[in-house]
């Protein structure tokens, strides 16, 4: 018995040697490649697919997080109410702009009072007022007319649309022009 696994140990030896030197010469037969496919299927078939023993995870008990309560400021409200008609979303945001930041932005650009970037209430309200006009234009810009039919009320909301652009960036423009 033992010359006969002698013998094989010799024939196994034998041919992983002549397998690794054809496969290093870069000179492999059909054989070399389907039993190097099979050794490879066989490598990702033990790693992918055999199932592992299960880990046991530590829990750590942690404390429920705190609820917070939502702050419910005008601020940062919406400025425009979503469901309104073009004609009343148009004439809300020129409203909404005449009665609330109209006077703050010519108070900011107004001669007498000059600018001054040092000035942290001052640079505040350069930039609140920019963004608050640039919501407003995005609000106006907002109001699709591609979908009315009657051409006449079509052109009348584009150019209150165009007219209520205009208001806001005669002031808009001045203030972002401010030095920083």
């Amino acid at each position: 018995m033992s010359n006969f696994i002698d013998s094989v140990i010799d024939k196994v030896n034998n041919e992983a040697v002549s397998f690794y030197s054809r496969i290093v010469n870069n000179n492999p037969t059909d054989t070399d490649k389907i039993i190097g496919t099979i050794g490879c299927v066989s490598i990702l078939y033990y790693f992918l697919f055999l199932p592992s023993s299960p880990k046991m995870k530590k829990t750590v008990p942690r404390k429920p997080y705190a609820k917070k309560k939502l702050v419910n400021n005008d601020k940062f409200a919406t400025l425009i109410d979503k469901t309104l008609q073009n004609e009343d979303k148009i004439n809300a945001v020129v409203n909404k702009f005449k009665t609330d930041f109209e006077k703050d932005c010519e108070k900011l650009l107004d001669p007498q009072n000059k600018y001054n970037p040092n000035d942290e209430k001052m640079a505040y309200q350069k930039k609140f007022l920019g963004e608050i006009l640039m919501k407003l234009l995005l609000e106006l810009d907002a109001v699709d007319v591609s979908e009315i039919e009657d051409i006449e009320r079509k052109q009348r909301i584009k150019q209150m649309r165009k007219d209520g652009i205009r208001l806001i960036q005669t002031y808009l423009k001045p203030i972002d022009a401010l030095k920083k």
